[in-house]
């Protein structure tokens, strides 16, 4: 029983570390979900409980992760548009985001902060740059690049908070197949 609290307790942090991480562009949700799946296969090898997780586990949690990579993807190229912008404007906000990812992770060396600021700077300034150039007013391209920033900030916190519930799903599945199945 003494193994099962250890794993129970460093999978519950690493777990929600990982959900956190998603803030700041690391894809802590995929990296806990193949922790739980070696967690399982680890199970199995050495005789620990019959199985940590369960496969319906894994299938919601991965269900999950999925929809919050299309939250993020969409969200800064859906604020743009619904700020009126274009096809090429959104494209813009898309591949300013990454940009302004990488480069605020490196100019501005604080965790979370940096990444999460240069995304947000990076969804206006790719959104703003091509609007402007797409189009005469710059109150348009100044709109939809609001939009874009607002729609990133919106996918970022969406990504955490799907995350953070498949978590939860592997944490609760965790407790119930190590401690409550041993209770009864």
């Amino acid at each position: 029983m003494g193994l099962e609290i250890i794993i129970f307790t460093l999978f519950t942090l690493l777990s929600l570390v990982l959900s956190f991480s998603t803030l700041i562009g690391i894809p802590g949700g995929w990296i806990f979900l193949a922790l739980g799946i070696l967690l399982e296969i680890f199970d199995q090898k050495f005789g620990l409980p019959k199985t940590s997780f369960g496969t319906w586990v894994f299938i919601s949690t991965s269900v999950l992760l999925a929809i919050s990579e299309l939250v993020e993807l969409a969200a800064s190229m859906l604020g743009s548009k619904f700020g009126g912008g274009s096809k090429k404007g959104m494209w813009g906000s898309f591949f300013g985001t990454i940009l302004g990812a990488i480069l605020g992770t490196i100019f501005i060396p604080v965790p979370l902060i940096g990444s999460l600021l240069g995304s947000l700077l990076g969804a206006f300034m790719g959104a703003y740059v091509v609007e402007s150039n797409e189009q005469k007013d710059s109150q348009d391209a100044l709109k939809a690049a609001i939009f874009a920033t607002i729609g990133r900030l919106f996918g970022t916190f969406g990504k955490f908070g799907l995350s953070f519930i498949a978590s939860v799903i592997m944490i609760l599945a965790l407790l119930n197949n190590y401690f409550l199945v041993h209770l009864f």
